[in-house]
């Protein structure tokens, strides 16, 4: 894999479908193959610079990567959705091992986007073809899909290889680093962004000061560092005019809730004429009786945000129709192709989510119910009492997790791992066949193959 992400890195920014996110319009000129660029050849003038910069989002929140993946599987290994398709077994039953295909092209996309964003890092800071302040806020945007990718690594498969190198022979026997370290890059990466980030004009389709507060808010409160997690939350609800929406109106292109969001206006991907992410989410992901039944009565949430699907061939082997995710209602191509709603990757409501659980980790019950009350006013639900204990407001800022972030980034399922209640919740499903190990996600089989100093997670064997 590191011989191939070498030749990768130089070009695979540049493609002609990736630039509709540029803010320049002699960009959308632009039509280069991948493979006849080499790294100093996007270097070499502005126009190759920027375009590099801005392939970081196709990459990262569009198509082949995390876009696509995390909402079709990782979303499904949880308790709260599965897959209609019988082929994705293994992942409605968590029987998923090293030679698992989707497992092992997750790892390799998060290393090829790393490995681009290492160059690009590293050639930024050395440029002269663009201004220093623009190189900084390219090397800001690159940081922080650095941190991006690591983040999700790390939450699938504990310790991983820390990359922060472009030298192939270096990283390809490169070992395991510890989760805390990867962890500590991740904020150095965020905290940069953020610095650089407030000096950009940059709209929500890009990475902004917010965006890069609100990840680094969601990084502190799974390491447990709460005061830093309630200061970033609080500074994302208070500072840039964010406000929660209707729920009708969350994932709407004009919604003011949304921090960041990937821009759905380009044509197909995997054969559907609406994104990858749609149609993963929608067509894929059936809802679990178990997430169905979390709901309260007369929350608002069930009923806007989840449709019983009605075509006869959908119908379940015990006569039921299945319900799906209605977050996303748009579904086909719209004639004139404007979309209403972008793929949204962070949004105000997980913000008072993480305020909430960060406030009540330290003790201030009174203002995470607060933030609690908040989410659920606009679902339509009675206050929470002020009376509550500190166990009890962790077990709503649970429930409140779930309903409101269902089928968004995986949470349910790295919020059961990281609150260790990961055990209790699978047991309860006999399809999930579960064991404790299969929290971590095995390294992929031909990875350790190519590498001999990586290490198999526990409980998938010893493959070398």
């Amino acid at each position: 894999m590191i011989k191939k992400i070498s030749k990768f890195i130089s070009g695979m920014m540049i493609g002609a479908h990736l630039l509709f996110l540029s803010s320049c319009e002699e960009l959308t000129n632009i039509n280069m193959p991948i493979d006849e660029l080499t790294t100093d050849a996007v270097f070499a003038d502005s126009l190759t610079i920027r375009s590099a910069i801005n392939g970081l989002y196709s990459y990262n929140v569009q198509l082949s990567g995390f876009g696509y993946l995390i909402p079709r599987y990782i979303t499904v290994v949880s308790d709260d959705a599965f897959h209609n398709i019988i082929s994705n077994a293994e992942y409605n039953e968590n029987s998923y091992g090293p030679a698992s295909s989707v497992i092992g092209v997750f790892w390799e996309y998060a290393y090829k986007s790393i490995y681009s964003t290492n160059s690009l890092i590293t050639r930024l800071g050395e440029t002269t073809v663009i201004s220093e302040q623009e190189a900084q806020l390219g090397i800001a945007q690159a940081k922080y899909f650095r941190a991006y990718c690591y983040w999700f690594l790390v939450n699938c498969f504990g310790d991983v290889p820390l990359v922060l190198s472009t030298d192939y022979k270096e990283t390809a026997i490169q070992p395991r680093e510890s989760t805390d370290a990867v962890y500590q890059q991740i904020v150095e990466d965020l905290i940069y962004a953020e610095s650089v980030m407030g000096r950009s004009s940059n709209d929500n389709t890009k990475v902004t000061e917010a965006a890069a507060k609100a990840l680094l808010a969601r990084t502190y409160l799974y390491m447990g560092r709460w005061s830093d997690a309630e200061a970033k939350a609080n500074d994302v609800i208070t500072k840039y005019g964010f406000k929660l929406e209707p729920l009708s109106g969350v994932f709407l292109r004009s919604s003011k809730e949304t921090i960041f969001k990937g821009v759905r206006d380009f044509s197909s991907y995997m054969g559907c004429t609406y994104w990858g992410y749609f149609c993963s989410i929608r067509n894929y992901g059936y809802l679990r009786p178990q997430l169905l039944d979390a709901f309260e009565q007369d929350d608002n949430r069930k009923t806007e945000w989840t449709l019983e699907r009605t075509a006869a061939a959908d119908k379940l082997p015990d006569g039921t129709m299945p319900i799906r995710n209605y977050k996303y209602k748009q579904a086909t191509s719209p004639t004139d192709g404007t979309w209403a709603e972008d793929y949204v990757l962070l949004r105000l409501g997980e913000q008072y989510l993480i305020r909430a659980e960060a406030r009540a980790q330290q003790g201030l019950l009174t203002g995470a119910i607060e933030d609690l009350n908040v989410i659920r006013k606009r679902a339509g639900l009675d206050a929470l009492p002020d009376n509550l204990t500190k166990e009890q407001v962790l077990l709503a800022v649970e429930q409140e997790r779930r309903i409101e972030l269902f089928m968004e980034e995986a949470h349910r399922w790295f919020d059961l791992k990281r609150t260790d209640r990961i055990d209790f919740f699978m047991n309860m499903i006999p399809e999930k066949k579960w064991s404790p190990h299969k929290a971590l996600f095995p390294i992929p089989e031909k990875e350790i193959t190519r590498n001999y100093r990586l290490t198999p997670n526990p409980g998938y064997g010893n493959i070398n």
